[in-house]
């Protein structure tokens, strides 16, 4: 209580300067860190208050859209390396949110042809799935190719998709007892820093 007491007093009373004067300087350290600690409890609290909610929101949107987007029929089988898929080819699969700013479409399936660099230039999709190999833009012009010669044999159809993205949210509400920490840790240092 002496401490909430001190810092009304250093902020409306100009004895209390005089007084930290005469005082130790562990005294004023302690006192500057625990303000110190308190600004960053502080800050950390309105800005939770500020963007969980709308953090909550858009997540659970994005997820409602993923599963909107991933057609009900579609299964697709990774199997020693190698895709297979119950959909006529060449398939493509939306953005959950529309388009980004690189392509039209998410994901295209095309098992049947094998990669070619000018043309995935050309498809109107982020990434490319062929038989053995997942291709994707990184940024606006890098390209990463991934075999998946070692990839797990695994069934995607929409219960593995709704699977993953409840793991997701699961995993998300976890993240945010860690934002609190993290986000006094930040502001105790961006306080102290000065």
């Amino acid at each position: 209580m002496e401490f909430l007491k001190n810092i009304k007093n250093s902020v409306y009373s100009p004895d209390f300067f005089s007084e930290v004067i005469s005082k130790s300087f562990s005294y004023s350290l302690k006192y500057y860190l625990l303000f110190a600690l308190l600004s960053a409890v502080f800050a950390t609290i309105v800005l939770a208050f500020s963007v969980l909610p709308e953090m909550k929101s858009s997540l659970g949107e994005l997820n409602t859209k993923i599963l909107q987007n991933y057609p009900q029929e579609l299964v697709v089988k990774i199997e020693n390396g190698k895709v297979s898929t119950n959909a006529k080819e060449p398939f493509y699969i939306k953005f959950p949110g529309g388009t980004s700013g690189v392509a039209e479409n998410f994901l295209k399936i095309d098992t049947k042809n094998s990669f070619d660099l000018n043309e995935f230039q050309g498809y109107e999709s982020q990434c490319l799935l062929t038989e053995t190999s997942f291709i994707c833009y990184e940024g606006k012009s890098q390209i990463k190719i991934q075999s998946l010669e070692k990839f797990p044999n695994v069934t995607i159809n929409k219960d593995f998709v709704s699977s993953w993205v409840k793991k997701a949210s699961m995993l998300l509400k976890l993240l945010y007892p860690l934002f609190f920490i993290g986000g006094i840790i930040v502001f105790f240092i961006m306080v102290t820093a000065r």
